[in-house]
């Protein structure tokens, strides 16, 4: 069987379209893939800052403003104020009920 020049020229640019097609849709299928990883990525990237505003929000309905802390601890001190007179009067009271049950076993 003989191969003539015109059959290899024909051979050739058949396999040239082909690698070309190949290569087209390599590519396609490249760009495609690319493409998808970015969406993907531009999406998490969309939860992260969601993520951080949703957290900020907390972060400020959590803490109390200057104005609320300074309120707190004046009553915290004034509970603390009242809290020591309470337990003042109860140390004079058992000193009292003391005396008084040490001048009832004198007497008896």
């Amino acid at each position: 069987m003989c191969v003539s020049g015109k059959d290899v020229e024909d051979t050739n640019i058949f396999v040239e379209k082909e690698l070309n097609k190949l290569l087209a849709y390599n590519f396609k299928s490249y760009l495609e893939n690319k493409s998808s990883y970015y969406e993907k990525l531009a999406e998490k990237q969309a939860l992260i800052e969601s993520g951080k505003e949703k957290l900020t929000i907390y972060a400020d309905a959590l803490a109390p403003n200057q104005k609320e802390l300074d309120r707190l601890y004046r009553y915290k001190t004034t509970l603390e104020r009242q809290q020591s007179a309470k337990l003042s009067q109860l140390i004079q009271l058992q000193e009292i009920k003391l005396r008084k049950n040490s001048m009832k076993a004198i007497n008896e």
